[in-house]
């Protein structure tokens, strides 16, 4: 049997190093549609949101500074859609994968 305690969210100096932000992901593995300021689309997909920014895996690497859209749609018909807006904030190679893990960082974001 476990304690309320032991249930409760973790508070922010027991957490790991890696989690210590001002807000936790929430990892969501969805399509998304990737646009750049230049209107030239991309698939991906959002591997996590948090209430800063987003981590996205793309075929080919982003510049940092770059601002870009990102389109997430539910898998239902009638479900929401979210469109993020933000830049880049860091690009990397997937070792694992051979695509490459794009950190964005929110402008504004608009949900209908």
């Amino acid at each position: 049997m476990t304690t309320p305690q032991e249930n409760s969210t973790p508070s922010l100096s027991n957490r790991n190093y890696e989690e210590k932000r001002d807000f936790i992901r929430m990892e969501i593995n969805a399509n998304a549609i990737i646009t750049d300021d230049n209107g030239a689309q991309k698939k991906g997909l959002c591997l996590n949101l948090s209430g800063s920014g987003a981590l996205l895996e793309l075929e080919e690497n982003l510049p940092v500074n770059q601002f870009i859209g990102v389109t997430i749609r539910s898998p239902g018909v009638s479900g929401p859609t979210l469109d993020i807006k933000g830049h880049v904030i860091r690009g990397q190679a997937a070792h694992e994968s051979g695509k490459y893990l794009i950190a964005m960082c929110y402008r504004r974001s608009i949900q209908h």
